[in-house]
């Protein structure tokens, strides 16, 4: 397995992680700091760099609500790819991927754009962005594999 392969796949189970532990608590309600569901007490304690995300406006605790029960399908797929060097196979690398994707971009597109241009931007950019930042490095890994893949550079990618 290539780093590269091997950074997304980490960066899957970070995913997915945060998926099963501080975005599912954030949709049963404001997160407690006394939780102990693992990383809530840090995401409590993160919370002045990212106010509205501590806000809770409806949009944000109904898109955090998909983005844990929807998108961990994505972060699965992504991981068995990356675990496998499945990149160049079927409709799983060549539909699924890039849909979900694709919906990754606009989402987060969305969210950083609302982020920015509310009453309550980021006060501290470096920790929102060290917060952001993973999702941000997937979405480029993965729209340089495809690329790649696509273009018949991917090298060590199999071919069906």
């Amino acid at each position: 397995m290539r780093s590269q392969d091997i950074l997304i796949a980490v960066l899957q189970v970070y995913f997915l992680v945060m998926n099963v532990t501080v975005e599912r608590e954030y949709c049963l309600g404001p997160l407690d700091p006394n939780s102990s569901t693992p990383f809530v007490q840090q995401a409590v304690a993160f919370g002045p760099n990212n106010p509205l995300f501590v806000e809770r406006p409806e949009w944000l605790v109904k898109a955090t609500c998909a983005h844990a029960y929807i998108m961990w399908a994505f972060y699965v797929l992504t991981f068995y790819l990356a675990v496998t060097d499945g990149w160049a196979r079927g409709p799983l690398a060549r539909v699924a991927l890039p849909l979900f994707l694709g919906a990754k971009l606009y989402a987060i597109s969305f969210y950083h754009y609302i982020q920015f241009t509310s009453h309550a931007p980021p006060p501290n950019l470096v920790p929102y962005w060290a917060a952001e930042g993973p999702y941000l490095l997937n979405i480029g890994l993965l729209l340089n594999k495809l690329v790649s893949v696509a273009s018949g550079d991917g090298k060590g990618a199999k071919q069906q």
